[in-house]
């Protein structure tokens, strides 16, 4: 499974063409009537904590299921853009529903692949069957000087387009400068060559674009004499 062509290219897009499988590997069991865990980030206050950003990838968890998981089978939830959040234990206990949250139902043989640093938790199992994941973690070892993915420079505006766009987690809806900011570091870290500026009107240039409506007159408007 870990030398599938899927996995081997999502983990070099991710995290560079000399990324390698790191010690921990760990299956978890989820038997019938077992409760929820609460939120949490792995070991985001034990080993290696020091050395992960929350502008760049540089490790990644990949959790296995080897069977169907349902979503009374106790799946994993996970909060999109959350990695960027640091979160004490204790602060996360009285958290449960968090809207954006995910639910992860899938088929055998599925492979979820996470920033090591997301919230996730273990959701209750009111089935009569065993969820079963194993969970591999992988670091970078080496900074990328270009993409390390099938980079087509095309795509670009559509990359910035997402990158400007609202924040799908509520937890920095507040903070969208902040959180825009990192999410560009974010590219411009994994992307080397590929970097664009912090800014989108200094990527873009030009003119405003001539789609109509209230606020293309103004902006109009405001660029005429």
């Amino acid at each position: 499974m870990l030398e599938h062509p899927a996995v081997v290219g999502a983990l070099t897009s991710l995290l560079g063409s000399k990324y390698v499988r790191d010690p921990g590997g760990h299956i978890h069991m989820n038997p019938p009537r077992t409760r929820a865990q609460p939120w949490h980030q792995d070991e985001r206050f034990g080993r290696g904590h020091q050395d992960r950003d929350i502008d760049h990838v540089k490790q990644l968890m990949m959790m296995y299921y080897p069977q169907d998981v349902t979503d009374d089978m106790g799946p994993t939830v996970l909060l999109p853009g959350s990695q960027r959040r640091i979160a004490a234990p204790e602060t996360m206990v009285t958290l449960v529903n968090l809207r954006g949250q995910v639910f992860s139902t899938l088929e055998a043989g599925s492979v979820l692949l996470t920033h090591y640093d997301i919230w996730h938790a273990g959701t209750g199992n009111r089935s009569d069957r065993v969820r079963y994941m194993i969970k591999f973690p992988f670091s970078r070892t080496e900074e990328n000087v270009e993409p390390s993915w099938d980079h087509d420079t095309e795509n670009i505006p559509e990359v910035r387009m997402r990158l400007d766009s609202e924040h799908p987690s509520t937890l920095s809806r507040n903070e969208y400068e902040t959180d825009h900011g990192l999410r560009v570091r974010t590219w411009n870290n994994m992307a080397g060559s590929a970097a664009m500026p912090l800014r989108s009107e200094a990527h873009l240039g030009g003119p405003w674009p001539e789609s109509g409506g209230a606020t293309t007159a103004s902006r109009r408007r405001r660029d005429n004499p």
